[in-house]
């Protein structure tokens, strides 16, 4: 399973498992299966006690580059390795127990060919429940499309890009920059958190990706730690984008101090200029007008992804209801 000394794939394809023989054939699959052919698939074994090697093995196919991870075990160092490995001018990141659409590769390839600003694409997917649906029957899970909705749901710590979907242009990653250790089960928030100012990110309004539920899933089983280390890593972007005007917000880091709206409406300001894009949704206008409106300031806990969550989808409502 080696095509060394072949030409350069257009994309690479990778994948990091362990222990996945429940469901890493069809995962194998629905990548074999792509519309658009030119690609190697890494995937990566990190450390499998089952029959996922033997799977792996018996697929007759070229494209299929199977390693080991060389590093500590986890997804971190795997991820690394297999990036590490690459050739393609893409890379496309694929989790064991998922699915692709058959045109997936061919609508982000095109996407990006034709749109050379972009640097990280992701998709929208469908989550469905292993063995209750069939995947065109499950939740559809919709990305922001345009980079400023992209960066600015970032920077409030909500998930932008479905990792799995991902597709990212190999010549925008900055010499040294990899999965960090200290992100465990955060690591592809980190990562796009250190690319936010680097590139522009987008998604494009396609089904690309089923997304299999499941109780052994590891965001399902570390999601506690995935939250805690997201926290860190949100708050250090922040401190990178913001600098010195972060005294400012102590509230964004201190788990008793209350906001008010105006305190928000501040910090969006001053992150629009350290993002050089506009706030989308019209949130600072949504602010705005609703701090307008009431003679008593609303005040709220100091997560701020909630604020704006609130913001976005409740106070038009309101706006609307108080014409």
């Amino acid at each position: 399973m080696s095509n060394s000394g072949a030409p350069s794939p257009a994309i690479s394809v990778v994948m990091v498992v362990r222990n996945g023989e429940k469901y890493i054939e069809e995962a194998i699959q629905s990548v074999l299966e792509q519309t658009f052919a030119d690609f190697e698939f890494i995937i990566v074994d990190d450390n499998s006690t089952d029959n996922t090697v033997s799977i792996v093995q018996s697929f007759a196919d070229n494209r299929i580059l199977l390693t080991s991870n060389p590093g500590r075990p986890g997804k971190i160092d795997g991820l690394n390795h297999g990036y590490g490995m690459a050739r393609g001018k893409y890379l496309a990141n694929m989790d064991a127990d998922d699915i692709c659409t058959n045109s997936r590769l061919d609508v982000q390839y095109n996407y990006m060919e034709s749109h050379p600003e972009i640097g990280i694409l992701g998709g929208n997917a469908i989550a469905f429940q292993s063995g209750v649906q069939k995947p065109s029957q499950g939740r559809l899970l919709k990305s922001p499309n345009s980079h400023s909705e992209c960066v600015h749901m970032l920077v409030t710590g909500t998930i932008l890009l479905l990792n799995a979907t991902t597709f990212i242009r190999r010549s925008e990653i900055p010499a040294g920059l990899e999965f960090q250790q200290g992100a465990d089960r955060a690591e592809d928030f980190k990562f796009y958190c250190d690319m936010c100012t680097e590139t522009k990110l987008a998604n494009v309004d396609e089904v690309l990706y089923y997304y299999r539920q499941h109780p052994k899933q590891v965001s399902t089983r570390f999601a506690d730690v995935k939250v805690r280390n997201a926290r860190q890593i949100h708050m250090d972007l922040l401190h990178r984008l913001l600098g010195e005007s972060m005294r400012t917000h102590s509230w964004l880091s201190n788990e008793v101090q209350t906001v008010t709206l105006r305190d928000i409406r501040l910090l969006l300001e001053e992150l629009e200029s350290a993002l050089g894009c506009k706030s989308p949704f019209g949130t600072k206008r949504l602010v705005r007008r609703y701090v307008d409106r009431i003679s008593t300031e609303e005040l709220f806990s100091n997560r701020f992804a909630d604020i704006v969550h609130f913001l976005r989808y409740k106070a038009k409502r309101l706006l609307t209801a108080n014409r």
